[in-house]
């Protein structure tokens, strides 16, 4: 899912002016932009985990950014810093 698709989807998710979703997860391309993401986000305020993907693709790296809550905006904040992602949700929990 490209950022664009993404902005669309989460815009198609809102009820009342709120996000229904709990948990968002960040696909990077390295570890690095892990760890830089986590950092980032976290210095804001941000709840999230780095974790290792259950099954790593050929195109990754095999790690994941866990964010809960606020996701939009946490991934405005990696656009804004140059960090690298491919994007997934998890709604509800």
């Amino acid at each position: 899912m490209n950022r664009t698709a993404f902005h669309a989807e989460l815009c198609g998710l809102r009820k009342s002016g709120v996000i229904l979703l709990k948990v968002c997860v960040f696909e990077m391309p390295s570890y690095t932009y892990a760890v830089k993401g986590e950092k980032l986000l976290r210095s804001r305020g941000y709840t999230c985990k780095i974790k290792r993907k259950d099954n790593s693709s050929a195109g990754g790296c095999g790690f994941v950014l866990h964010v809960s809550e606020r996701c939009r905006s946490a991934a405005e904040i990696l656009d804004n810093y140059s960090i690298p992602y491919t994007f997934r949700v998890y709604g509800g929990g």
